[in-house]
C-alpha cells in the first residue's frame, strides 16, 4: 500500500487490530517493517504465555524505533496489556480459566516529531478493544496523551463507533479504533468545532483486509488545542467541562 500511494510521503505510524500478529513473526516481519521505515509500530498479539504454568495474555506490542548518537538506531518493544476481560474470552475460562486479565502499566510513547528540543513530543498511548471501556482509564489519560488508540477485534462495531465518538471529546484528543477487517468499524475522530471535520475516516465492515491512512498535519497545533480553544478561529471545540488548559511539558 505505500508503494501504490504515491501521496504518502512516509509512514510514521502503523497500528493493527487486536489479535493480529503471531508473536513468531514481530521479529521477522514488524522489527524489519519499523526499522526499514523509522516507524513506530503498535500491534495486537495473539494469546501468548507470557509465565510458565499460567493462563495466556492478550497482548499488543509497541515497536519503537530510536537514535542516538552513541548507539544509533535501535528498537525498543514496550508490552501493553489487557486487563478487562471481554465476554467471548471469560467464556473460555470455563471450566478452566485458559486466558487471563494482564495490564501492570500503561504505556505512553512519544513521537520526536520536531527538531527543537523545546518542543515535546506528542503522547502516544493505546488500549486493547475492551479496555477502552473502562472510563477511569479514559479520564487518566486525558490529561497525558494527545492520540489514543484501540486495537479491537469486535463485531459490536456500532458501539465502538459511538464509543470513539463520545471519547475523542471527552478525552478531547485525536481516538483512533483499528478493529478487525472482517467487521469494519475502524475510525479515527478528532475534537474539531465543526461536525463534518471531525471523523478523519471510517471503514465498514467486509471479510476483508483493508488499510486507512491519515494524517495529523499541524502537530504543534495539536499540542497546544487547549489553548487554541479560546481562539474564535480556533479549529477546535470547546473544552468539555472539568478539562484543564494546561498539557504535559516533557
Amino acid at each position: 500500500m505505500l508503494d501504490l500511494r504515491e501521496t504518502q510521503m512516509g509512514l510514521d505510524w502503523l497500528i493493527l487490530p487486536e489479535l493480529s500478529v503471531h508473536p513468531l513473526d514481530v521479529k521477522t516481519h514488524l522489527v524489519p517493517f519499523a526499522r526499514k521505515h523509522k516507524a513506530i509500530v503498535l500491534a495486537g498479539l495473539t494469546y501468548q504465555e507470557l509465565f510458565a504454568g499460567r493462563p495466556l495474555v492478550n497482548s499488543a506490542l509497541w515497536i519503537i524505533p530510536t537514535w542516538s548518537a552513541a548507539h544509533g538506531l535501535q528498537i525498543l518493544t514496550r508490552r501493553q496489556g489487557k486487563h478487562h476481560l471481554a465476554v467471548e474470552e471469560a467464556r473460555l475460562n470455563v471450566p478452566k480459566e485458559v486466558v487471563q486479565g494482564w495490564r501492570p502499566c500503561q504505556w505512553l510513547v512519544g513521537y520526536d516529531w520536531s527538531i527543537n528540543a523545546n518542543d515535546r513530543p506528542l503522547w502516544l498511548t493505546a488500549a486493547i478493544c475492551y479496555d477502552a471501556t473502562d472510563l477511569s482509564l479514559a479520564s487518566d489519560l486525558r490529561h497525558h496523551s494527545d492520540v489514543f488508540a484501540v486495537p479491537a477485534l469486535n463485531k459490536d462495531v456500532g458501539t465502538f463507533d459511538k464509543m470513539a465518538l463520545a471519547l475523542h471529546y471527552h478525552m478531547f484528543q485525536y481516538v483512533v479504533v483499528a478493529n478487525n477487517g472482517e467487521y469494519g468499524g475502524s475510525n479515527a475522530y478528532r475534537p474539531y468545532g465543526k461536525e463534518f471535520e471531525r471523523q478523519v475516516f471510517h471503514l465498514h465492515g467486509q471479510p476483508q483486509a483493508s488499510v486507512a491512512f491519515f494524517e495529523i498535519k499541524d502537530i504543534a497545533d495539536v499540542i497546544a488545542r487547549k489553548i487554541k480553544t479560546q481562539d474564535s478561529e480556533s479549529l477546535w471545540k470547546s473544552l468539555p467541562a472539568g478539562m484543564a488548559t494546561k498539557m504535559p511539558k516533557d
